[in-house]
């Protein structure tokens, strides 16, 4: 797998830690996503990210509650092909064209780290 210079340079650091450091950094790493996870979910507007694709990357309890359609059923789908209702389709469509003229797209790579015990 090829990965950007980033990434590439955290491995070479990180293959420089030891086993407790790689661990410290393991348990921060994962209170932050936990207390990142807790605040997107925690939001009073329901919020859909899209990658640069156009699949749908991340939804919050609110947005998810709003469509009355799970999670599950449209993440890394195709925004287009979600099968909004007209009302939310509008309101989708309306907003990701204002915010795709303004805000420019990061491409998101996911990484699945191993657990370190």
């Amino acid at each position: 797998m090829q990965y950007s210079g980033f990434i590439q340079k955290v491995f070479q650091k990180f293959n420089k830690l030891d086993i407790n450091e790689i661990k410290n950094i393991m348990v921060e790493l994962s209170t932050e996503k936990e207390l990142y996870k807790l605040v997107f979910d925690s939001m009073i507007e329901g919020v859909i990210v899209t990658n640069k694709d156009n699949k749908v990357i991340l939804i919050n309890m609110e947005m998810e509650d709003f469509i009355s359609v799970s999670k599950k059923r449209i993440l890394f789908q195709e925004i287009e092909k979600c099968n909004f209702s007209p009302e939310i389709s509008d309101i989708v469509y309306h907003n990701r064209s204002f915010y795709k003229r303004n805000i420019f797209y990061i491409d998101f790579q996911i990484i699945n780290a191993a657990h370190v015990t």
